[in-house]
């Protein structure tokens, strides 16, 4: 059976990924696959270089990006009790139409600053933008940073199935729930519940790998930069 890596994160995801565009292209060759996507932190900066080296080497690709999520819209301050204020979620583009719409989805999102915050624009994304730039993506459900799969952790199946319910509305066969197999205690729990809430409401799911390097041995330097990352993380009260 042949896999398709939706969930990659390369080196324009800065701090998290460690992925080199030349090097990914040398593995998936090496694995006999014919397609990969790129799926970068909330950018679309290494598209280009992306799309080149994946001709070049005679591989498929897939543009897209994993965009910072604010179900409460992108423009307050604060989430409501203890939820993230945004969440993880993974939109890959089906043709030029849908490049279009997702650049200029993520464009807005960092051109519009947010009321009230010294610090300037976060480059949120709300269901706002979600709505009138949506055409031509395919959207998935994302990591355990998505707001489904936190929703299936915290046990909120009534809020899960209606933020489900308005992404089967708004992307219909587009919208898939994605299902990860990670050494991480949750993963578990929330492929089940992902699984059900699926088979219940007529929504496929995907299996992915949330890629962030290529060879086990680039695990530790790549905890090294994450460490990095999540330090100025907490320092911007995400």
């Amino acid at each position: 059976m042949s896999f398709v890596h939706l969930h990659v994160h390369t080196q324009y995801s800065l701090l998290q990924g460690a992925i080199h565009v030349e090097s990914l292209f040398e593995r998936v060759t090496e694995l006999g696959m014919s397609s990969v996507a790129i799926t970068d932190t909330h950018n679309l900066f290494g598209a280009i270089d992306f799309y080149l080296s994946a001709k070049k080497a005679g591989i498929k690709p897939i543009i897209g990006c994993e965009i910072l999520y604010a179900p409460q819209g992108r423009n307050r301050m604060q989430s409501s009790g203890n939820a993230p204020r945004f969440h993880h979620l993974v939109l890959l583009c089906k043709n030029l139409e849908g490049y279009q719409n997702l650049c200029k989805m993520v464009t807005r999102s960092y051109a519009e600053p947010v009321q009230g915050q010294p610090a300037g624009p976060r480059g949120l994304v709300d269901r706002e933008l979600l709505d009138k730039y949506g055409d031509h993506l395919v959207v998935l459900s994302g990591c355990l940073r998505g707001e489904l799969p936190y929703l299936a952790l915290t046990g909120e199946e009534s809020a899960g199935v209606e933020s489900l319910l308005w992404f089967k509305k708004r992307f219909g066969e587009d919208f898939y729930l994605e299902l990860q197999d990670s050494p991480l205690p949750e993963q578990e729990h929330v492929n089940e519940v992902l699984g059900r809430w699926g088979e219940r409401h007529g929504i496929q799911c995907v299996a992915s790998t949330d890629c962030h390097y290529l060879h086990p041995c680039d695990a530790e330097a790549h905890e090294v930069t994450l460490s990095i990352w999540r330090n100025i993380e907490s320092l911007n009260n995400f």
